[in-house]
């Protein structure tokens, strides 16, 4: 019987999905060596959607340095605001949470479909480019570190249900 329901599930899926547009290509980026003035650093990852420019499963914590102005704190999916074009040649992407504090993180290039190794904008100063600061006083600029990109393949949760079905 699991079966017959899996293979019905199969063949419904594969008349939906026939002829619809590609999926989008997600890329799982990993901040690394990405470290403050004053000795702070940030790590975590999130993913960001190609197509559609969405960015989710954020986790980026912030540690070190000057902890009596900046706690240690993680920035998740709810703390993403935007990316934004200010300045800076290429978007920055911005994320806030109470009381204004803000991570704001750009890079030397565009974040592309391929992934790959993007450097962090340590040029642009805190206006526009990479920093943490409390709308922005006080605030940290980030003066060195990386991006490191992987494409993750982007499967409907229908397809994952399939999948499990067979398992």
């Amino acid at each position: 019987m699991k079966s017959a329901i899996a293979m019905t599930l199969t063949v419904c899926l594969g008349m939906f999905f026939v002829g619809t547009p590609a999926l989008a290509e997600h890329v799982s980026w990993e901040l690394v060596g990405v470290t403050f003035e004053e000795g702070g650093i940030v790590e975590g990852t999130f993913y960001y959607d190609t197509v559609t420019g969405d960015v989710f499963n954020v986790a980026l914590s912030v540690s070190g340095g000057n902890e009596i102005d900046f706690p240690p704190t993680t920035y998740t999916d709810e703390h993403y605001l935007e990316c934004y074009y200010n300045w800076a040649p290429e978007c920055t992407f911005m994320f806030e949470m109470a009381a204004n504090r803000q991570l704001r993180l750009t890079f030397v290039e565009p974040l592309v479909a391929g992934g790959g190794t993007v450097a962090v904008d340590t040029q642009t100063e805190y206006d526009s480019g990479s920093v943490e600061c409390y709308n922005c006083n006080p605030w940290r600029i980030i003066v060195s570190g990386s991006i490191v990109g992987v494409t993750v393949a982007n499967e409907s949760l229908a397809w994952s249900a399939v999948k499990a079905m067979y398992k």
